[in-house]
């Protein structure tokens, strides 16, 4: 994340230098003889931020090699079935907790036009929020391919809970999730463009717990191999002080949880496969 927020702050630094250059070369057009030395000089300069853009984009789009470590230790994961999800849950808790990088977790900012993005980027729910199990409900399609990795920041609309009776019985929220999906066209899933933060979902399918719908902005280097493929996962959310929540890196994960996510739920106690939405869902 460090990496990729200094190689765009270096790549905006070329562009103005690029664009200046560009503007005197223009100028000195117009004074052909006078001005050939200044000409000359102005496409040298905009020549060198050229090939430093390229140079930016490259180290931008390449791998991260921390990542490429990691994905290959969860690739040599068994299927390993959780018996008991809350301890999981806390052991997740506890390595994020050791972890005293003031920038963990943090993401890059997506802008979306006509919507005040910024409610979904406050970090500082990283440093009070607590961790929980989040579902998902639906997602960009762009998070369900192995070529997205790396590439970008996409929404998804997920359901959580801050309830401890979900802590051991994640599933639940999975019960829940495929309700307001199967019933999208009847609730505020029908309304793509419509961005929700922390909405407290009524009964009759919480039994009274409280369980809330989200969006996320997903950044798929925090997702084990960058891409989806399970729907249960670990969030780290404030609901009562703030309008954000977000994956928990995976890197702070268990190795079941990993396995769980990467074996698309083979946890689900209905035994049922992670069913993938439909490639016209939730596009934005």
């Amino acid at each position: 994340m460090k990496r990729r927020l200094l190689i765009k702050k270096i790549a905006m630094a070329i562009c103005i230098v690029l664009a200046f250059s560009i503007v005197i070369a223009v100028f000195t057009i117009a004074f052909p003889k006078k001005y050939v030395p200044v000409f000359i000089g102005a496409a040298c300069v905009a020549g060198v931020a050229v090939i430093g853009l390229c140079v930016c984009l490259f180290f931008y789009l390449r791998p991260d090699n921390s990542k490429k470590k990691l994905q290959e230790r969860y690739s040599a994961l068994p299927p390993e079935k959780i018996t008991d999800f809350k301890a999981e849950l806390d052991e997740v808790r506890k390595n994020y907790a050791a972890d005293s990088d003031p920038n963990k977790n943090k993401i890059e900012e997506a802008f979306i036009s006509d919507v005040d993005y910024t409610r979904f980027f406050r970090h500082t729910v990283l440093k009070t929020g607590n961790i929980y199990y989040g579902c998902l409900v639906e997602a960009n399609k762009s998070l369900f391919k192995k070529n997205a990795a790396g590439l970008g920041v996409f929404p998804a609309m997920i359901v959580y809970s801050t309830d401890e009776y979900y802590e051991q019985n994640p599933y639940e929220l999975k019960k829940i999730a495929d309700y307001l999906y199967e019933n999208r066209n009847d609730n505020v899933l029908g309304n793509e463009r419509d961005y929700i933060s922390n909405m407290r979902i009524k009964d009759p399918v919480t039994d009274g717990h409280e369980v809330y719908l989200t969006t996320v902005f997903v950044y798929s280097p925090h997702l084990p191999f960058g891409y989806i493929t399970g729907s249960l996962f670990p969030v780290i959310a404030h609901p009562s002080t703030s309008t954000s929540v977000f994956i928990v890196d995976c890197k702070y994960w268990t190795d079941d949880i990993v396995a769980n996510f990467m074996y698309r739920d083979l946890s689900r106690p209905d035994g049922e496969p992670f069913n993938e939405l439909p490639e016209d869902g939730y596009e934005d």
